[in-house]
């Protein structure tokens, strides 16, 4: 398991949902300490890993094929109505 935490302080999620890192909060660093903190903030709480740039090839590639199934699903009932 990583032992790091990742920096960016905002993330979006594909559901339009934005995330807040809870390293963004004052206190302990471990991954231990975030658990603890996420328990208690409102909310649900996501937890997740980098990808790597391999993973990250395949997922965009999967999810460019659903936006241009999505675009033409919305484009052709347009185009009939």
């Amino acid at each position: 398991m990583s032992r790091r935490t990742h920096r960016a302080p905002l993330a979006l999620a594909s559901d339009g949902t934005v995330l807040v890192n809870l390293a963004e909060f004052d206190g302990p660093r471990s991954l231990e300490a975030f658990l603890e903190k996420a328990m208690v903030q409102k909310g649900a709480v996501f937890v997740g890993v980098q990808l790597t740039p391999a993973e990250l090839r395949r997922v965009l590639s999967r999810v460019g094929d659903g936006c241009t199934e999505a675009a033409a699903y919305v484009a052709g009932a347009r185009q009939k109505g």
